[in-house]
């Protein structure tokens, strides 16, 4: 019971709520991605992991992207003094 509590802490509080379906679907296509690159030595496209995994490419894509942490606005970007903010925002 108390590692069901800690998980559900861990699910229940961060940034953003993803879905629990959306995490397994993720799971599943990293999972078979990693499979392939360790099997075949290359990178599997998205239509590939959507077949093996049985659901639509954009889900595919969206599960994945719901896996990567947020980006601060203002945080640099990579090797330049520009913020992140500076890129999304516009007068």
């Amino acid at each position: 019971m108390i590692i069901g509590e800690i998980k559900r802490y861990f699910r229940d509080n961060s940034f953003i709520k993803v879905s629990r379906s959306m995490r397994e679907t993720a799971i599943k296509a990293f999972s078979y991605r990693e499979k392939v690159i360790t099997e075949e030595g290359r990178e599997p496209t998205i239509n590939e992991i959507a077949l093996h995994i049985e659901v639509d490419a954009e889900t595919v894509v969206t599960a994945m992207e719901s896996q990567s942490p947020p980006e601060y606005l203002y945080s640099k970007k990579s090797g330049t003094d520009t913020y992140l903010i500076d890129t999304v925002c516009y007068d």
